[in-house]
């Protein structure tokens, strides 16, 4: 969500930039005003609405890898919360209850749930034969919710990242082995009673491996209130967003399992799946990446 330091905030905000609080304050790249860039002929430029508008759109809002280098970023801020609720749930479910407890909470999430509510769900393998782990983070702000005192907002994003949040980086970080695939789910495609099938191919699994469900839609989401044509990340119809990842300390096994969850390769032209442009797909050869659903209708202007 922003705060490796190895990553960096300018990719993060360049592709999308999914937070907890995208409910309220939508993507990253949406508060984006200007930015300063450096171009492939060493040329400075500043893009925002008036200055430099094509390049705005087209390269800052969504595709900036393929344009220029972005040095510095502007940004719409907002007042944080007096305080933040932050609790998280943990099972170990057998596949068929773990489905059902994803399916029910898919339906949950189509109601009209407030926009401070940002929830992730990460089902990874179990610890014993026949079981997943199924567990929700949620974030939000909740006015009945007595605290015992007051505390910085970075504390909040140390308390979900896990750790402090260092942005001092001295020397290499830690590697691992792995693979990572992405599929925006549509709330107007929401998922089925197959979702049961996959949970049961999952468990066939040995190495190491998890599917997150971050939530992009519902009922009064920001994300989903913009206008699919204001930027290039035009996936503005999504109620998850699935990152689906298999890691091994030792060497990189066959990805061939995850290819028949993330079917944007395979699906049908009036199909409203896409994928995350944040989590690159090396497996891929470059034709059937150009006609992945990363930047829909926005597309052709890229091409300009």
């Amino acid at each position: 969500m922003g705060t490796c330091p190895y990553i960096g905030i300018s990719g993060h905000i360049a592709g999308g930039g999914f937070r907890f609080a995208s409910g309220m304050w939508g993507l990253t790249l949406d508060t984006v005003q200007s930015m300063n860039v450096v171009l492939a002929n060493a040329t400075i430029v500043t893009a925002s609405g008036t200055p430099n508008t094509d390049l705005f759109w087209v390269s800052m809002r969504g595709a900036a890898s393929s344009f220029g280098i972005i040095t510095s970023i502007n940004v719409k801020t907002f007042v944080t919360s007096f305080f933040t609720t932050i609790f998280e749930y943990d099972w170990r479910l057998d596949y068929s209850t773990a489905a059902a407890a994803l399916s029910k909470f898919q339906v949950f999430m189509l109601t009209d749930i407030p926009s401070e509510l940002g929830v992730e769900i990460n089902i990874g393998r179990g610890n014993s034969k026949g079981t997943v782990y199924f567990g929700w983070t949620a974030l939000i702000p909740w006015a009945s919710v007595r605290y015992s005192s007051n505390r910085a907002h970075i504390s909040t994003v140390e308390a979900l990242d896990s750790s402090v949040v260092d942005t001092k980086v001295a020397g290499p970080d830690s590697t691992d082995a792995f693979y990572a695939k992405s599929l925006m789910m549509p709330e107007g495609q929401p998922m089925t009673l197959d979702i049961d099938s996959i949970h049961k191919t999952m468990l066939r699994i040995w190495f190491a491996w998890f599917m997150q469900f971050d939530l992009y839609g519902g009922g009064n989401s920001a994300i989903n209130l913009v206008n699919v044509d204001s930027t290039v990340f035009s996936t503005r119809s999504a109620l998850f967003t699935m990152q689906i990842m298999h890691c091994h300390t030792l060497k990189l096994v066959s990805p061939s399992w995850m290819m028949p969850l993330a079917i944007t390769v395979i699906m049908g032209a009036s199909w409203d799946y896409g994928a995350y442009v944040n989590y690159p797909d090396d497996c891929l050869n470059s034709h059937t990446l150009m006609n992945l659903n990363f930047h829909g209708n926005g597309k052709p202007k890229l091409k300009e």
